[in-house]
């Protein structure tokens, strides 16, 4: 099997949304993204989180294993002609929150990510590393 490691120096902002749950300290999260042109990247998460500080303003850490597809080469380089891809991910991530309202949080996060693709149209595997900054809006309800 060969090894290519995605060499993407994309710089473009997505617009995603986050839907998950969470029980304790385990978390669970469906996210997508999508950057236009055609290109997306969608990722399922199972992993942990630990929320630190008090109910106005809390540090947020929070790591898990999960699966991810990119269409559009939204991580391994941007073409209409590069096929969909799906392969695990390995995530790692801060973020500040802060209450703005009874059920409401506004936050600013940093996640990193480490990713394997299969790659359909070659004998191997893509690699690759992606850093992101995000701005959240949170609607928390406990049960």
């Amino acid at each position: 099997m060969g090894r290519n490691s995605a060499e993407t120096n994309v710089t473009d902002g997505g617009l995603g949304f986050q839907l998950g749950a969470r029980l304790l300290l385990l978390e669970s999260y469906l996210d997508h993204t999508r950057f236009g042109e055609g290109a997306s990247v969608t990722r399922g998460v199972l992993g942990l989180r630990g929320g630190f500080g008090s109910q106005s303003l809390r540090l947020v850490l929070r790591g898990g294993l999960g699966v991810l597809e990119e269409k559009g080469g939204a991580l391994s380089g941007r073409s209409p002609l590069v096929p969909e891809r799906q392969g695990g991910v390995a995530r790692v991530g801060v973020a500040l929150e802060t209450r703005v309202a009874p059920m409401l949080l506004a936050g600013f996060g940093i996640d990193g990510e480490r990713f394997v693709l299969r790659d359909p149209g070659g004998p191997g595997y893509i690699t690759g590393n992606d850093v992101f900054a995000s701005l959240k809006l949170m609607f928390e309800v406990g049960i």
